[in-house]
């Protein structure tokens, strides 16, 4: 175990670093530590640094075989960009499994919506995986420039998508603005009681936005009395008082 850690560590500075020969070293580590648990996130850096050169085959040939939850997530992404919607839908389903609940939770939503948008999710595929290849501020430019294309009754869940790849791109005003949206113009849509209580929270981190976040938690209290969400958002509208937090 500790040669595997050396050369493990070895590797994953070869990596940082972009060396011409980290592919090689990553295969030589591979025939030898078949099972290694480093592998999963060692051929995952290196598939990201050829996607960034523009060689998805490449990376999609370096992840064959290599078994773990975010291999599967980065290859599912491949396949997406590639076209393959299918084939990426199911690989990425196949991951959620083995990802943090927070990720898997992301996955699952971007799963639904393309289910339910069928034939027409090629736009909304290609703002997910610019998104993930860390370019939310073109994903959102290509996500308004499509959303009318897309089903109205799919909005509040594209809405949804759009804020969640703002607030993670680090766009926060971008990300209020779309949950928003997304109250506004879709106030029974079920995306709906999680948008308000993540405005909220963006509001109230302001003293100017405080009195809009407590009333944002009181409608959302009075709308879903009985809602998974409801005692998180009792506990932080107490906080927004000045009470205790439990």
């Amino acid at each position: 175990p500790e040669r595997r850690r050396a050369l493990a560590d070895n590797l994953r500075l070869e990596v940082t670093r972009g060396s011409a020969g980290a592919q090689t070293l990553l295969e030589e580590f591979r025939d030898d530590f078949p099972e290694a648990p480093e592998l999963d996130e060692l051929a995952v850096t290196l598939a990201v640094q050829l996607e960034g050169m523009g060689d998805d085959v490449g990376a999609r040939s370096l992840l064959a075989g290599v078994e773990g939850p975010k291999s599967s997530l980065e290859r599912g992404y491949l396949y997406l960009a590639s076209g393959d919607v299918e084939r990426g839908k199911a690989i990425l389903r196949e991951s959620v499994s083995g990802l943090v609940p927070q990720d898997a939770t992301k996955i699952i939503a971007l799963l639904d919506l393309l289910d339910r948008l069928g034939g027409d999710a090629s736009p909304i595929v290609r703002v997910s995986v610019l998104a993930h290849r860390g370019s939310p501020d073109l994903a959102l430019v290509e996500l308004e420039q499509v959303l009318d294309d897309v089903p109205k009754e799919n909005h509040p869940a594209v809405l949804a998508l759009a804020a969640r790849i703002a607030g993670e791109g680090g766009l926060p005003e971008q990300a209020a603005r779309f949950r928003t949206q997304l109250i506004r113009n879709f106030p029974r849509a079920p995306e709906v009681p999680e948008a308000t209580l993540r405005l909220a929270r963006f509001r109230g981190a302001s003293a100017e936005g405080v009195q809009e976040a407590i009333e944002l938690l009181e409608a959302l209290i009075l709308k879903e009395p009985d809602g998974a969400i409801v005692p998180t958002a009792r506990r932080e509208l107490r906080i927004l008082r000045g009470g205790p937090e439990s």
